[in-house]
């Protein structure tokens, strides 16, 4: 990994000449930031964004997880529960080292138990998940929220926090 540099303002100054050692440092200062030397401004990542699970049971995935260490699931479930029957509500996630292809085990990360005629519910998730290593892939799951007379809304997002 190269090290960081600063390049001094004299050197880029109009009529400043060319020099290998400045050429040297415009390569791989941008590498030593992308490779998260310590030294080396740091680059804020786009987050991941993953929106809308409306309506009924719903699987949010990301897979594009790579050399990332922790990520953030936030959001917020709103319910207006009118019915007659009763359900549990959960959101959990699983993690995957092949791309998605196959999960490990669900860990819940929010349950609540709806009950028939409960009126408004409003729940809000921000967990952390890490996802060193050899992860690459996470399945975020909210389920239970389909049964009659449940009109639930849910925006969960999924952030890349370093």
């Amino acid at each position: 990994m190269p090290t960081y540099t600063t390049i001094p303002d004299s050197t880029i100054a109009p009529e400043a000449p060319v020099t290998s050692e400045l050429m040297t440092l415009l390569r791989d200062n941008p590498i030593s930031m992308a490779e998260g030397d310590g030294t080396a401004p740091k680059i804020k990542a786009k987050a991941l964004d993953i929106r809308n699970a409306q309506a009924t049971d719903s699987t949010l995935t990301a897979t594009n997880l790579a050399d990332l260490n922790y990520v953030m699931i936030t959001g917020f479930i709103a319910m207006n529960h009118s019915g007659d029957d009763s359900t549990t509500m959960n959101v959990s996630y699983a993690l995957s080292t092949d791309g998605g292809s196959s999960w490990g085990s669900s860990v819940s990360i929010l349950t609540h138990r709806i009950v028939a005629n409960d009126g408004p519910t409003r729940l809000s998730v921000s967990y952390v998940v890490d996802v060193s290593g050899s992860t690459n892939a996470i399945q975020i799951s909210i389920s239970g929220v389909g049964g009659s007379g449940i009109n639930p809304d849910s925006d969960i997002t999924l952030l890349n926090i370093g």
